[in-house]
């Protein structure tokens, strides 16, 4: 994608307004590791390292039961790989739904 991004913007000029459409696939929808929310399967020290990473408070004696509900509590708004990318480069992108590739 950063590829195609530049490429589009180089050829385009900075003039140019782009958009890049896309379907809603999994693929096109990955979170950036900022925005990646703690999974049910993680360990307990992984889900305590996502808390601390985010400065939430939490007491040493909790459980993983208990962590998890805290930790999406505090989830951070999600924001998407592509859509990072295409913001460097000033471009859009237009969402469609899956198996809707018609416009």
């Amino acid at each position: 994608m950063d590829c195609t991004a530049s490429t589009l913007r180089t050829e385009h000029g900075n003039i140019a307004k782009i958009a890049i459409i896309i379907d809603n696939a999994t693929w096109h929808n990955k979170l950036t590791p900022e925005s990646e929310p703690p999974k049910r399967a993680w360990k307990k020290e992984s889900v305590v390292e996502w808390l601390t990473a985010r400065k939430i408070k939490f007491e040493t004696y909790m459980t993983k039961a208990e962590l998890i509900p805290l930790a999406f509590n505090h989830l951070p708004p999600k924001e998407f790989i592509v859509d990072k990318i295409a913001n460097k480069y000033d471009i859009e992108i237009v969402r469609i739904p899956v198996k809707h590739c018609v416009l």
